[in-house]
């Protein structure tokens, strides 16, 4: 069809000459309530978003050298983090000569985890980059 029929066909009732492909040759345009259309495509995105689950990291952060009841009240931390549903980035810093014992990090994150396990899990291996080892805990 012409584009000024197109055009007129559309008008006539009421409606938008849309052009849904410009590439191709001839364009291909198409009737409708444009303004119909984006109020349902935004209903759309909007309902998508209101399903998503949004996922909070939160933040425990050790020393390799931490004493038993500081290490106690960050396990209870975390432990309230976790029962909150947020993910807990377990991290270990490590200062001038505790950075040649990387092990008593690894066995700090791993006696967490452990004291975590009823509600939540280690993702992946800890990682040790620098002067810093990671973890990640998530919510079972």
């Amino acid at each position: 069809m012409a584009a000024e029929d197109a055009r007129t066909y559309a008008y006539e009732r009421g409606l938008d000459l849309v052009e849904v492909a410009a590439t191709t040759d001839p364009p291909v345009c198409r009737v409708m309530d444009y303004g119909k259309w984006r109020y349902e495509e935004e209903r759309k995105l909007r309902e998508s978003r209101r399903n998503q689950v949004h996922v909070s990291f939160k933040e425990v952060r050790l020393r390799p050298k931490i004493a038993a009841h500081d290490y106690e009240w960050k396990r209870n931390q975390a432990l309230d983090f976790l029962k909150g549903g947020a993910k807990v980035k377990a991290v270990v810093f490590f200062r001038g000569r505790e950075r040649e014992h990387p092990e008593r990090g690894r066995e700090l994150i791993d006696r967490l985890a452990a004291d975590v396990e009823e509600v939540g899990k280690l993702e992946g291996n800890p990682v040790f980059e620098s002067r810093t080892m990671t973890a990640v805990i998530a919510p079972r």
